[in-house]
């Protein structure tokens, strides 16, 4: 009894997700939220960043253990002992790369955070744009099946004025067959329509993750500011994104001629043998 009761609310949430209807905001702020690339693209950003928190630091250092004079041939072949020459030596080790590969490489990791972020605006516009469309084809598809479904019942009443035209002699026999040729082709249109409904429900549920979503108000007013579109088109995620794109060409660009200069390291060790060899 008491499972029943916990899974209860497990089959009441799905039941919400499914029968609550969407408006035209709803639909849009919910696809930005939960879509799988735009949580992609987030993680992204949050991968570059901390890649660039490493990115001009210097390389950990290193330890070097090496066998010096190990004998493998002789008298004292494969011995630790009976060669006073064979020395262990262990060590510490740190490269220091030039100074222009580290600033070059900061340069490379703040452009791949910008290039990361402009590609998550980019998403995320691209998704907002893909659930618009979706919402409104879905609309209007519903729409236009309504009229048309409304459409068939009026055939009934075309089929009782023909038939009552035949019993009194105002209409010929072959007009008996339009009411039934008219309601094929009304039935054909009304299956492609059906297939266009279908198709705009689940762009949508794949957006908003709706399973079956159903909508609700009006679309959108198309009040088009030709000014205000102007303006913002610097501001654009796929101007942003190739923008981005160039200052990440540079960045490495300049990361490969500083490639060029060399590197310098320090290392420390110490030797142990045999104390006759000094």
């Amino acid at each position: 009894m008491k499972t029943r009761f916990l899974a209860l609310p497990l089959l009441v949430v799905p039941a919400l997700a499914v029968g609550q209807p969407m408006t035209f905001e709803e639909a849009v702020t919910r696809a930005v939220e939960d879509a799988p690339s735009v949580r992609a693209s987030e993680a992204k950003v949050q991968a570059s960043q901390s890649a660039a928190i490493a990115a001009d630091q210097l390389p950990d250092p290193t330890i070097n253990v090496a066998l010096e004079n190990y004998p493998i041939s002789g008298p004292p072949a494969f011995s630790f002992t009976r060669e006073s020459m064979t020395m262990e030596r262990i060590g510490v080790e740190q490269a220091f790369p030039n100074p222009a590969k580290r600033r070059a490489r900061a340069q490379r990791a703040q452009a791949d955070i910008g290039l990361a972020e402009a590609g998550q605006a980019a998403e995320a516009q691209s998704v907002q744009v893909q659930t618009a469309l979706a919402w409104i084809d879905l609309y209007y598809a519903e729409r236009r099946l309504g009229q048309l479904d409304r459409l068939i019942e009026s055939l009934d009443d075309l089929q009782s004025t023909v038939s009552a035209r035949l019993a009194s002699g105002s209409a010929r026999p072959s007009q008996a067959l339009e009411p039934s040729q008219l309601r094929a082709q009304v039935n054909d249109r009304r299956s492609a329509l059906a297939a266009e409904v279908a198709k705009a429900k689940a762009r949508l549920a794949r957006f908003t993750g709706v399973p079956n979503p159903e909508l609700a108000g009006e679309p959108p007013a198309l009040n088009v500011d030709p000014q205000a579109l102007f303006a913002g088109i610097e501001s654009l995620p796929r101007v942003r994104l190739f923008d981005a794109g160039v200052r990440s060409a540079e960045a490495e660009s300049a990361l490969a001629r500083a490639e060029k200069r060399p590197d310098w390291r320090v290392n420390a060790s110490y030797g142990r043998r045999d104390p006759a060899s000094g």
